[in-house]
């Protein structure tokens, strides 16, 4: 889901309201938002891109809502237990929906260049971007483990069966991936071409 204001008043833009952990990234990206004055918010999203060959990125086909049956990458919301993080949130997102668990180390290898944050900003949205060698992501076992919990009814465990069918897609190539992916496909190409 993108949020598309601050809704949640544990995670509002106030002045008081910071990252937790006083992340430089997070801050400036609170600031920006608190300057558009709340009209436009939106969450936060995560490209896996294959480190030997970028142009491929990880898609998984959406189960519900409006884009059902089409294909996108990560998206989310902050929620109240990332204390107003953006990477926090971006973690717990990537464990939700793809079953990538990633910690802080991994953050620092694979979602930066140079000892800079790799993102891109679309539609209120911060997308960050992760170069990943495939070999670390093992499709057969991430797609089984969806399977299973995809079989589960309990409502309050939707948030972990939103997607099936996680798979490498070539940018260049035609699929059915929602508006939102096709936008975010469209700046990660430009965003190639500046930065690999």
């Amino acid at each position: 889901t993108i949020m598309n204001k601050w809704n949640n008043s544990e995670c509002a833009p106030k002045a008081q309201q910071n990252c937790r952990y006083e992340h430089k990234f997070c801050e400036y990206h609170i600031g920006v938002r608190r300057e558009e004055k709340c009209k436009k918010m939106g969450g936060i999203a995560v490209i896996i891109a294959d480190k030997n060959d970028p142009k491929k990125i990880l898609i998984a086909q959406q189960r519900g809502g409006a884009d059902r049956g089409k294909y996108s990458i990560v998206q989310g919301k902050i929620d109240p237990q990332d204390n107003c993080c953006f990477k926090k949130a971006a973690l717990r997102e990537l464990a939700e929906e793809f079953k990538i668990h990633f910690n802080d180390t991994d953050f620092s290898n694979y979602f930066t260049l140079n000892n800079y944050i790799n993102f891109i900003n679309t539609t209120g949205t911060t997308i960050f971007i992760a170069l990943v060698p495939s070999s670390l992501v093992d499709l057969s076992v991430i797609n089984a483990e969806i399977a299973l919990q995809c079989l589960s009814t309990d409502e309050a465990t939707w948030h972990l069966r939103e997607v099936c069918d996680l798979q490498w897609h070539d940018i260049s190539s035609q699929t059915t991936t929602s508006r939102f992916a096709n936008t975010v496909i469209k700046q990660y190409s430009r965003w190639l071409k500046t930065h690999i």
